[in-house]
C-alpha cells in the first residue's frame, strides 16, 4: 500500500483512539465476534444444534474464505498500524499475520451475510450489516488494522459471498455425480492445491522481501507475548485441514446415517457441550503431542497440524454426530 495511504490511515486511527478508553471494552466485544475462535464455536453450534446442511455450507465458505484471506495477506505483505507506528496503541490482543485484507472484516461479511441470506428476513440483514460495520470499526479503533485493510476485507468478503451463493448449487450438483471415494479424493486434492498455491506465494515473497526489523520491534513493544510470524503456512494449514476433514466427514457420515439437528433444547445444548469438549480434547491433546514430535515450522510439523485440524473438521461433521446418536441425543 502506498506510504501516503498508510499515513492517512495512521492519522485516522490516532484520531479514533481519542474518542475515549471507555470504548475499549465494547470494541473488544465486537472484535471477538469476528475472531476465528468465535466462528469455530458458531460453526459446530449451527451444525449440531440448528441445521447440519447450513453448518456445512458455513464451514465450507468460512474455511475457503480464510485460506484466500491468508494468501492475499502474504501477497500484499503490508504491516499492521502498531507495527509501523509505535504511537498507535494496540488495545486488543497481538496479531501475528500481515494486515491487508482484514480477516475480521472479510469473515464478518461472509459468515453474517451467509446467515442473513439463509434466513431471508429484514431483521437478519439489518443485524448482519450492523455487526459487519461495528466489527470493522473495532479493528481500526483497537489499532489492529488500517482503514484500507478493513475496506479491502469487506470487498473481498462480499465477492466470496456472492460467488458462493451464485455457484453453490451448480457445483454441488456436479460434485454429487461422483462416487463417495472420488468425492473425498477431490476434496483432499483441492486442499493440497490451495496449500501449494499458498506455499508458492510465500516462497516468492521470501525470495524478494525481508520482514523489516522495525516492524518486529514495534510489535514486540505492545504485544511481547505474541511475536509476529507472518511468513508462515501454519494458519493456511489450519484452514485447509479443517476444510478437508469437515467435508470428507460429511460425505462419509451422511452416506450411512441421517443426522437430524432438530430436537428439544436440552438435546441441542447437550450435543453442543459434548461436541465442544471433543473439539477441545483434539485441539489441545494433539497440540501437545505435535509439540513433542516435531517443530512447528517443519514438514512434519505441517503434516501433524493438517492431521490435527482435519480431525477437528471430521469430529464436527462425522464423529461428533455419531457419538450423539449413540448417546440418544438425536431425534429419531
Amino acid at each position: 500500500m502506498p506510504e501516503s495511504i498508510l499515513e492517512w490511515g495512521i492519522a485516522l486511527i490516532l484520531s479514533m483512539q481519542t474518542w475515549g478508553d471507555w470504548l475499549i471494552a465494547p470494541m473488544n466485544v465486537f472484535t471477538f465476534a469476528g475472531n476465528i475462535a468465535f466462528y469455530l464455536l458458531i460453526l459446530p453450534a449451527i451444525y449440531w444444534s440448528w441445521n447440519s446442511r447450513l453448518g456445512l455450507r458455513v464451514g465450507i465458505i468460512f474455511m475457503l474464505g480464510l485460506a484466500i484471506n491468508l494468501m492475499v495477506k502474504v501477497a500484499f505483505h503490508d504491516p499492521r498500524p502498531y507495527w509501523l507506528d509505535p504511537e498507535v496503541r494496540l488495545l486488543t490482543g497481538g496479531e501475528t499475520t500481515f494486515g491487508i485484507p482484514s480477516g475480521h472484516a472479510q469473515n464478518s461479511v461472509v459468515i453474517w451475510g451467509m446467515l442473513a441470506a439463509y434466513l431471508r428476513k429484514g431483521w437478519a440483514w439489518t443485524t448482519a450489516i450492523v455487526l459487519i460495520f461495528l466489527i470493522g470499526l473495532s479493528r481500526m479503533y483497537l489499532g489492529a488494522h488500517f482503514p484500507t485493510d478493513v475496506f479491502v476485507g469487506w470487498g473481498l468478503g462480499l465477492i466470496i459471498l456472492i460467488l458462493f451463493l451464485q455457484f453453490e448449487d451448480s457445483i454441488s450438483i456436479q460434485f454429487k455425480k461422483l462416487g463417495q471415494i472420488p468425492q473425498v479424493v477431490l476434496i483432499f486434492v483441492i486442499s493440497l492445491v490451495i496449500l501449494l498455491i499458498g506455499a508458492l506465494i510465500l516462497s516468492n515473497v521470501r525470495a524478494s522481501w525481508q520482514l523489516p526489523p522495525e516492524w518486529i520491534g514495534n510489535a514486540a513493544l505492545q504485544a511481547p507475548d505474541e511475536m509476529i510470524n507472518p511468513l508462515s503456512l501454519q494458519d493456511l494449514i489450519i484452514a485447509t485441514g479443517t476444510f478437508f476433514g469437515l467435508v470428507a466427514g460429511a460425505i462419509l457420515f451422511n452416506a450411512r446415517l441421517d443426522f437430524n439437528a432438530d430436537g428439544s433444547w436440552g438435546k441441542r445444548l447437550g450435543r453442543f457441550l459434548i461436541g465442544a469438549i471433543g473439539v477441545l480434547i483434539i485441539w489441545q491433546g494433539l497440540g501437545v503431542l505435535s509439540d513433542l514430535m516435531a517443530v512447528d515450522e517443519s514438514v512434519m510439523g505441517y503434516i501433524l497440524r493438517y492431521i490435527r485440524f482435519g480431525l477437528i473438521g471430521a469430529w464436527i461433521s462425522a464423529f461428533g454426530p455419531l457419538l450423539f446418536i449413540r448417546l440418544g441425543l438425536v431425534e429419531e
